[in-house]
């Protein structure tokens, strides 16, 4: 909700020229943030000797795990081709001549809706069925998504691509 909620506020304030008021929230949350950080308290973790031993290896293999090699490089696109969208839309939007509308305002919250919507089913789906039965529908979706924003020219065409992203 907060990779949605936050670029929808950004937008907004930007949009409105309030470039400085997003600083001024953004420290305030953060100092907010820090300070409930110091209320969180964790239980101690003893580390067994064998543990300690295998924590002085630096090899490869305990920062990657082979097998997940090939989703984490499917996932870093997907990732890729979120925070492009995320980075430019503001940009995009005014080059179309949308800047005044809400599709580039409301994107983020249109893509936020359709995750908060969609994650119990694709939760049930992931746990009962397996994870090919989500991955692929949703890199079908992702690729959907993109072309409907590359060829987007008004809101309604960004508002669709935020809901299928």
């Amino acid at each position: 909700m907060a990779s949605a909620i936050g670029p929808f506020l950004a937008l907004s304030l930007v949009s409105s020229g309030s470039f400085d008021m997003g600083i001024h929230i953004c420290t305030g949350l953060t100092l907010v943030i820090f300070l409930l950080s110091l209320s969180i308290r964790t239980p101690e973790r003893s580390i067994a000797p064998e543990e300690r031993e295998s924590l002085r290896s630096l090899a490869p293999g305990r920062f990657f795990a082979k097998k997940s090699l090939a989703i984490a490089l499917i996932a870093l696109m997907g990732g890729v081709c979120y925070s492009t969208v995320l980075s430019f839309l503001g940009e995009y939007t005014s080059s179309l001549g949308l800047s005044g509308g809400i599709g580039g305002s409301w994107f983020f919250l249109f893509f936020a809706a359709t995750s908060f919507l969609s994650r119990p089913l694709t939760g049930h789906l992931l746990d009962s069925r397996g994870g090919s039965i989500v991955i692929y529908p949703a890199l079908v979706l992702l690729s959907i998504s993109m072309a409907i924003l590359a060829a987007a020219g008004s809101d309604m065409a960004l508002l669709t691509g935020a809901l299928l992203l």
